[in-house]
């Protein structure tokens, strides 16, 4: 409601009686709490006239006597819908229930009685339509809406090969305060959905299709399926019945049974909401956002919202907010393992690399990625077709990481976040590679210096160089060592050849230093001898 702000402190509504009621709000802390749902919900709402107990079984079915506020005087206690705090967790969803502003409330118009009849059967896997006694055929004329809503809902749809009945809940009309047995056919008394079928949502007989006729067609071909469930009277005491929420003890027996029952069979008929699509789930906070969208259509237009195009939007931004997500926790845990692992190191993966705990970069991102998808698919998979999930993991797979053919090779990381972690990962390689080459190389180098006593040979030095290789590649880490060894080449190769020819030349000007000091012994010992 637009005049309503929800008192966290308090747990309740405040309602500001100088605005008029014009339009449906929806709280921010039920959208919160939708949200916090991951698991399929089942919405169970319950509508029907006012003052007929519908707050007070739904707080029961929560196991309390108030969950839901009650009311003691002929004044509506419950305005527009309200969502239960508490939700029921069962084994493959999670039940949550809605209470609904009393039909013909006094103080409510006929636009709020369908606004909320048209958002309580649009959000709701289980719709109960709550009333007092045994109906006849002609309690139907009240129930003319059901007709005009579900007609409106229906045309909406569309031809989508399905039945309308796919996209409605199930109907329970649970009557209270049944005093009258149900009447005995062919021997047998009728069960409470024998009879509502049998004797109120029958077709009249003659051919002219009557007012309650109409509104019995509309619940018995929209809806999935039909009902109907019985309450006896919870007590004749007039001060019982004013303190209902605590008098549980005082109460008729009979009632608290069946009453016990009835939490019971809901539990069994409770399922999963479904979504547009044939087999899709609707999960809380996609149902959240089917909230935001039914509201504004109702506000705005005052007209049924188109299904389709709600699921359609809901999904869609579900989706692109789930793959922003992945994405970014993708990110942020590759990072944090590489930045705990340290760079450079290897990039492709080892075939003996121990998956849970990968050493590499591709290790690690192959780790996190199918993690990540896994995640991804948990999310949607309930919502959306085999093909688009598919669709939606090759969206989320090329802004992760996207590969070019570069023959002969093979595929080449070429984009997304991956690539930015393989580009620095190669840099810091190139980087610690060629420090670690200077390193091994330096000594080498200045034992090819030529000094004074210099020994060194040619094959020392090729015996070195091998021992360099060795090294280098014994602790050259990342995908760059390869590539900064051969461009090193050419630097041993140059050491080498320099080496070897200066050590060349200085044999030959050895030898001629030699020989021509053997000349000048000869000549010396040629000349003749003086004596003194």
């Amino acid at each position: 409601m637009h005049n309503a702000k929800y008192i966290l402190a308090t747990n309740k509504l405040s309602l500001d009686e100088s605005k008029a009621r014009s339009s449906l709000k929806v709280l921010p802390e039920a959208l919160q709490l939708l949200k916090s749902i991951t698991k399929p919900v089942a919405v169970v709402s319950i509508c029907g006239p006012c003052r007929t107990g519908k707050s007070y079984i739904l707080s029961r079915v929560l196991g309390s006597g108030d969950a839901f506020a009650l009311g003691h005087t002929t004044d509506a206690k419950t305005f527009g819908i309200w969502m239960g705090t508490s939700v029921l967790e069962c084994d493959e969803f999670t039940m949550l229930l809605l209470d609904t502003e009393g039909i013909e409330n006094v103080e409510a118009e006929a636009i709020n009685d369908a606004s909320i009849l048209v958002l309580s059967v649009l959000l709701s896997s289980c719709f109960i339509y709550n009333s007092q006694g045994v109906p006849k055929k002609y309690d139907l004329n009240s129930m003319k809406q059901f007709e005009m809503i579900t007609k409106s809902i229906i045309e909406k749809l569309g031809d989508d090969g399905s039945t309308p009945s796919k996209h409605f809940p199930d109907f329970i009309w649970l009557l209270r305060d049944v005093v009258l047995q149900l009447p005995v056919v062919d021997g047998q008394r009728l069960s409470p959905t024998d009879f509502l079928i049998q004797k109120v949502l029958n077709r009249s007989q003659g051919s002219i299709e009557t007012k309650e006729d109409k509104v019995a067609s509309a619940i018995m071909t929209s809806f999935s399926s039909v009902k109907c469930i019985m309450l006896p009277h919870p007590s004749h005491d007039a001060e019982v019945i004013q303190n209902i929420a605590s008098q549980k003890q005082d109460l008729n027996p009979r009632f608290n049974k069946e009453v016990e029952a009835f939490v019971q069979q809901l539990y069994d008929y409770a399922k999963p909401n479904c979504g547009y699509e044939i087999g899709s789930k609707v999960i809380g906070t996609l149902l959240a956002e089917m909230v935001i969208k039914y509201v504004e259509v109702v506000n705005e237009t005052g007209t049924i919202p188109c299904i389709s195009d709600v699921w359609s939007a809901t999904v869609e931004i579900e989706c692109d907010k789930n793959v922003k997500e992945l994405i970014s926790e993708y990110d942020a845990e590759v990072s944090e393992s590489i930045s705990k692992r340290g760079m450079p190191m290897e990039e492709g993966v080892q075939t003996d690399e121990d998956k849970e705990n990968p050493t590499t970069l591709l290790g690690i991102h192959h780790k996190i990625y199918y993690q990540t998808i896994s995640t991804l698919i948990k999310r949607v998979g309930c919502f959306l077709t085999h093909q688009e999930i598919q669709d939606l993991t090759s969206k989320f797979t090329n802004a992760v990481v996207t590969f070019n053919d570069v023959p002969p090779s093979g595929k080449k990381i070429s984009g997304g976040i991956l690539k930015k972690h393989v580009d620095e990962n190669y840099k810091q390689s190139q980087c610690t590679c060629r420090a670690l080459f200077e390193q091994l190389f330096s000594p080498i180098k200045k034992k090819t210096e030529l000094t004074a006593g210099n020994n060194y040979t040619p094959e020392n030095l090729q015996h070195d160089l091998k021992i360099l290789e060795t090294e280098y590649h014994k602790q050259a880490v990342g995908p760059a060592k390869r590539k900064v060894y051969e461009e090193k080449k050419e630097c041993i190769e140059e050491t080498r050849r320099v080496f070897v020819e200066t050590r060349k030349e200085l044999k030959k000007l050895k030898d001629e230093v030699c020989l021509l000091k053997r000349m000048d012994d000869r000549w010396i010992e040629g000349l003749p001898q003086i004596s003194a």
